[in-house]
């Protein structure tokens, strides 16, 4: 009975990560360089969501927020050089950014 079960399992867990490769988008990755205003990433459609990370030789800080109508940096999330954080959005596009530095990069990648 318990290799049954084994292989029940086994077999489950094959087909779970079937049917997730099938509802998968291509992955999507690249980056952004700041600049003082905020500026939305590349219109992309995405299954997963997407993860943007601060560049680790960053000098300041990247502001992440879901619009590019306010640079007021309370309304935006902080990524300090080295940071990451993530958004199940279902559009690249979605998600904007600006920097306190600019020339400093912000990479992300999703699907």
């Amino acid at each position: 009975m318990f290799k049954q079960l084994v292989l029940a399992g086994a077999l489950a867990l094959v087909l779970s990560a079937s049917a997730r490769a099938q509802s998968a988008g291509p992955i999507v990755s690249d980056y952004a360089t700041m600049t003082a205003s905020p500026v939305a990433l590349p219109t992309r459609s995405l299954t997963n969501g997407v993860v943007v990370k601060s560049d680790t030789s960053n000098a300041g800080t990247i502001y992440v927020g879901g619009t590019a109508d306010s640079a007021n940096s309370a309304h935006w999330y902080p990524l300090a050089p080295g940071e990451a954080i993530s958004y199940g959005v279902s559009n690249l596009g979605a998600v904007s950014a600006y920097g306190s530095n600019a020339g400093d990069i912000l990479h992300f990648s999703g699907n």
